[in-house]
């Protein structure tokens, strides 16, 4: 193990072990190392900015890594990255040209077994459309942070090691 993993590590230990005194656990087991610090890499789509701040704050707090995008277009950008994604978080209704149905879909082509959160306040367009699936889950707004941590953990345990 490098000194750089290794302060990782230990630094990453103090943070969970902060965070179980007010009730939030640390992120699933068999993660892998992304650069300095072991995490889950996570897409989180919305365009509220508000939520979009909450949400990506208590995901990060939680130990896993957040790339965000306001809408449908700016996440295929960051789809089309080299690095990839283990879960996409997205709100269903957006600006622009592709909501976040079709964004599953765009996800689901370049990775087939990436989990999916769908996160809105109008479930039946989720559910007309086929989904939830396997791999995939619903949160209805609106909801809490924890909510959301409780989904997303459940999806990326199930699924074993992030791919």
């Amino acid at each position: 193990m490098t000194a750089d993993a290794a302060d990782c590590k230990s630094a990453t230990r103090g943070v969970f072990s902060r965070f179980s005194k007010v009730g939030v656990e640390a992120p699933a087991q068999g993660l892998k190392w992304r650069g300095r610090c072991m995490s889950w890499r996570i897409l989180l789509v919305e365009d509220d900015p508000l939520v979009r701040l909450a949400l990506a704050d208590a995901l990060y707090r939680a130990g896993f890594q957040v790339v965000e995008a306001e809408d449908g277009d700016g996440a295929r950008e960051q789809l089309d990255g080299p690095d990839g994604f283990d879960l996409l978080l997205t709100d269903v209704r957006m600006p622009g040209a592709m909501d976040g149905i079709a964004l599953a879909g765009e996800a689901r082509r370049r990775d087939p077994g990436i989990p999916v959160v769908y996160a809105t306040g109008e479930p039946e367009l989720v559910v007309d459309a086929g989904h939830p699936g396997a791999r995939e889950a619903m949160v209805v707004k609106p909801y809490d942070p924890g909510e959301i941590l409780r989904v997303v953990r459940g999806l990326l345990r199930s699924g074993g090691a992030p791919g």
